[in-house]
Formats: C-alpha cells, structure tokens, sequence
C-alpha cells in the first residue's frame, strides 16, 4: 500500500507541475503587472562591490561615477582605493558629497587590516589601521567594513 500511495503521489505531483509550466498565462491572469503596481521604493539595496572592476584601475572618482550612472543605490570600495584617492589629494568631505549627490551610500568597505594575529606588535598595528579605516569609511556615511 505505501509504494501505491508514493507512486500515486509522485505521479500526480509531476503531472500537476508539468501542467502549471505548459500552460501560458495571460497578461489580465498575471498577479502583478508592472503597469498595474503601485510606485514604491525597493527595500532591496542594490551595491556595486568594486572588485568586480577592480582591473580596470578607475581610481575611487571614476567607480563611484559608475555607480551611479548604472543605477546602483550603494558602492563597496577598496579601503586601498579610498586611501589613494586621498594621498593624491581628494578629500572625504569632498567625495562623501559627490555621493549625496549621485543618491549613493557606502553599504560596506572592502579591507584587510591584519589585527587578527597571535604576535602583539603586529595586532596592535593592525588595530591602528583598522581604526584609521573605519574612519575613512564613516566620514564618507559607511558602517561597515
């Protein structure tokens, strides 16, 4: 009785889902239309993480740019792409408002401070660094790294 009872309902199951997939719906039987759906702000938030053009060395102007011209809500930089576009002299004021202005945030940074290490000189340097990093990640409205 239970084979019967398992091939019955294996066989009634793929059946009734090769039935769903063969048969077409029509635009007034879709649940949701695109035309139909109220406008409303995602609560997904979609996030360039910048080692996906990491080779192409734009520098931090040049993918926050793209960010926004390719319509992402958020960018994760590279800590070492904002530290070099601050040794060459952009300031974080100045890139936090090319930000604001592009409806971007920084959802998350991308570092690798060493401060996870079972030698104290080294821990204590990495902590330094990490410090320095979650500043420059705050002064440009991120929380993470």
């Amino acid at each position: 009785m239970n084979q019967n009872r398992r091939r019955f309902l294996s066989t009634t199951t793929l059946a009734a889902c090769g039935l769903a997939a063969a048969t077409p719906l029509r635009a007034e039987q879709s649940p949701v239309t695109i035309a139909s759906s109220p406008a409303r702000k995602s609560t997904f938030t979609y996030c360039l993480n910048t080692a996906t053009i990491r080779g192409q060395k734009l520098g931090l102007v040049k993918e926050v740019e793209t960010a926004g011209a390719a319509g992402y809500d958020a960018i994760e930089p590279w800590i070492g792409t904002i530290s070099e576009y601050v040794a060459a002299g952009g300031t974080l004021k100045d890139m936090a408002k090319r930000l604001k202005d592009l409806n971007l945030t920084v959802e998350s940074a991308i570092g690798f401070a060493e401060w996870i290490v079972d030698d104290d000189g080294r821990r204590a340097k990495g902590l330094e660094t990490a410090k320095r990093d979650m500043d420059m990640v705050a002064q440009l409205g991120g929380t993470r790294i």
